[in-house]
């Protein structure tokens, strides 16, 4: 059996977002992101539709 992988991204600033998606490329699942305020976590998992 295959465990899929999956991450956190710690920060989506530029780089996060170019990180999210070749993650995804590769067949990682991003299951969450942090970042400084709960708010702007919220914000950047509903723009990545995490």
């Amino acid at each position: 059996m295959v465990k899929k992988i999956k991450v956190g991204i710690s920060g989506g600033g530029f780089v996060g977002n170019a990180h999210v998606e070749a993650l995804r490329r590769i067949g990682v699942e991003v299951v969450g992101i942090a970042e400084a305020t709960s708010e702007l976590a919220k914000q950047k998992a509903d723009a990545l539709g995490l």
